[in-house]
Order: structure tokens, then C-alpha cells, then sequence
């Protein structure tokens, strides 16, 4: 689809985290491949890094139809899609699942919510310890 990639860069050095550079790499190409193809032609998918104290928070916006609040949580089942089943092909309903395993197995947490500013879409929010804190 036609999206464009907004990314909200943190102050350099604010937002470090310890783990496996190459699973949380994963985990952000699968909250971005997931807020793309969720998001209608034109739409714009944010992408935000802040350090938040004790923590480093990765959050993912996208202007999709949003997740009702009574799937939030279904969604981190593996091969759970709510797509039409002409697009179930493309997307194996792996990507959140995963995502959950590496962020918990890094001590963090993953939640979906409604967008922030009132409008259509979800935010994905992903929250680790920051480096200086990690456990």
C-alpha cells in the first residue's frame, strides 16, 4: 500500500536498551509490517522511540480501523487474524505472537489500544527496561 513511515527519533542516547539486536529488530519490522498493512493508501504509520525514566517505550500508530478493546488481547494468540480470508495468505497471524515472546523474554511488555488522538487506527506499545535498569 501507498503508507508513509514517520519515525520520531529519540535524543541520542536516551533510549537504550540491552538484548538481542537481531529479535528486536523483528519485533519492530513486525509491529511496522502489521501497521502498514492495516493502514488505508495515503495513510501515514508513526513510529516513536522515547526513554521514559526507567524504561524505553517503542510505540506503533497506524490509521487502520483500530482493535476493538475486546481483542486487544486475542491478537498476541498465535495464528489469530481478524483479516478477510482473501488476505489471510499474506499474514500467517505469527508476527504479534512472536513479538510478545521476544519483548517478555527481554522483561518487557506489549499492549494494543486505541489511537491516541482520538482518531481511527491502534497504537501498539512496547515498553523495556532501559539498559541502566535492565535486570
Amino acid at each position: 500500500p501507498d503508507v508513509t513511515l514517520a519515525f520520531a527519533r529519540p535524543a541520542k542516547g536516551s533510549a537504550i536498551v540491552q538484548g538481542d539486536p537481531g529479535q528486536l529488530t523483528r519485533v519492530a519490522e513486525n509491529l511496522i509490517d502489521n501497521a502498514i498493512s492495516f493502514s488505508p493508501p495515503g495513510a501515514t504509520v508513526r513510529v516513536s522511540v522515547s526513554g521514559l525514566g526507567d524504561h524505553v517505550q517503542l510505540t506503533v500508530d497506524d490509521d487502520g480501523p483500530g482493535i476493538p478493546e475486546d481483542r486487544r488481547e486475542a491478537i498476541f494468540e498465535r495464528f489469530h487474524s481478524d483479516r478477510p480470508e482473501a488476505e489471510f495468505g499474506r499474514h500467517s497471524g505469527l508476527g504479534l505472537a512472536i513479538a510478545r515472546t521476544i519483548i517478555e523474554a527481554h522483561h518487557g511488555s506489549i499492549v494494543a489500544t486505541e489511537a491516541q488522538d482520538g482518531s481511527n487506527g491502534a497504537r501498539l506499545a512496547v515498553s523495556l527496561p532501559a539498559a541502566d535498569y535492565a535486570p
